[in-house]
């Protein structure tokens, strides 16, 4: 199992749960969103085509920034957001890499068995 995936399988788990439930509640077919916009009918396929074109990459933030435009400094001198969430990006991306590489190296050089005794002995020799 990849490091990364050990690291968030408990927060993906239970976050994409929630996802799933409140999207099939909130767009599914007899979900909130039928029940509340008469343009239910017309809502229901933009919605199913805007998920297919859904990908998890659309929200790492640099690439957020170029989408709307806001990543050019020529354009936006001093724009604070964008300063302020590079770093912030910056620090976990390299906060992400530095966990994986080390997670990965333990494994790697963690030793399947050992000779030593796993459990601490209260008996001395004598």
């Amino acid at each position: 199992m990849h490091p990364i995936h050990k690291l968030l399988r408990s927060y993906s788990q239970g976050c994409l749960s929630y996802t799933t439930m409140a999207r099939h509640s909130l767009a599914g077919e007899g979900g909130l969103l039928q029940h509340t916009f008469s343009i239910s009918e017309q809502l229901q396929p933009l919605l199913r085509d805007a998920y297919r074109r859904w990908r998890f990459e659309d929200f790492a933030f640099p690439f957020s920034l170029a989408m709307r435009g806001f990543d050019g400094r020529e354009t936006f001198p001093d724009y604070p957001h964008r300063e302020d969430g590079l770093l912030v990006w910056s620090l976990t991306l390299t906060l992400t890499l530095t966990l994986t590489l080390t997670l990965t190296l333990a494994l790697t050089l963690t030793p399947t068995h050992t000779s030593l005794p796993l459990t601490h002995s209260t008996e001395h020799a004598g």
